[in-house]
């Protein structure tokens, strides 16, 4: 899951969606240096991206792409994911999402100024370009994508996988709807404190 996915599955608290955006920055072990909710977020960050590369879904949609980007693709579903849940935000939310994209930046962006540098960056860029609501659009999950490829020493299978990914979007939208209820299930199991986000109506199981 990518950064829509990550705010939404963190629900309604601050600390936890500062979490959700700071487990891309902070590395290694929790020491307790950090306020106790961004920790709390931060393990949340890292056990959603557990769930979901280990999940059946996940690996069947890796088995179906070509070897020469395998080894790269679990960035790619990531990024689909969130035009995904774009796409099918009524399922998991009563407000619209440019309603909750502001909301949320309005809330984030006062108490971002003691984050890294580099999360503070991102969280701008987030807010200045709408990314959230612009990942409804293959354009922003292309340019995305594109960007990640950017940090690359190998670039070359990343940007491959774009094509992959457009091709078989139906598969990977069909694998988020599976995966994306368990999720939600299984993180408001594990964690307490989590003020779990509306789970879709038609989930069973």
């Amino acid at each position: 899951m990518n950064v829509l996915a990550h705010f939404h599955l963190a629900g309604a608290d601050p600390d936890l969606q500062s979490g959700a955006l700071l487990g891309d920055h902070v590395k290694g072990p929790l020491k307790g240096e950090l306020p106790a909710g961004w920790e709390t977020g931060i393990r949340l960050h890292r056990r959603i991206d557990a769930l979901t590369d280990a999940s059946p879904q996940v690996q069947t949609l890796l088995k179906q792409s070509d070897a020469e980007f395998r080894r790269y693709l679990g960035i790619t579903p990531d990024v689909v994911f969130d035009h995904c849940l774009c796409a099918h935000w009524p399922l998991f939310s009563d407000s619209d999402l440019q309603s909750y994209s502001d909301q949320l930046f309005a809330q984030m962006l006062p108490h971002s100024e003691a984050w890294p540098e580099g999360a503070q960056r991102q969280l701008q860029r987030l807010h200045q370009h709408n990314v959230l609501v612009g990942l409804n659009d293959w354009q922003t999950v292309d340019a995305m994508i594109r960007g990640i490829s950017r940090r690359l020493s190998k670039p070359a299978p990343l940007l491959a996988s774009i094509g992959w990914a457009r091709q078989h979007l139906p598969a990977i939208d069909q694998a988020f709807l599976e995966l994306y209820p368990r999720l939600q299930s299984a993180l408001a199991a594990e964690f307490d404190q989590l003020n779990t986000p509306q789970i879709a109506k038609d989930s069973a199981g």
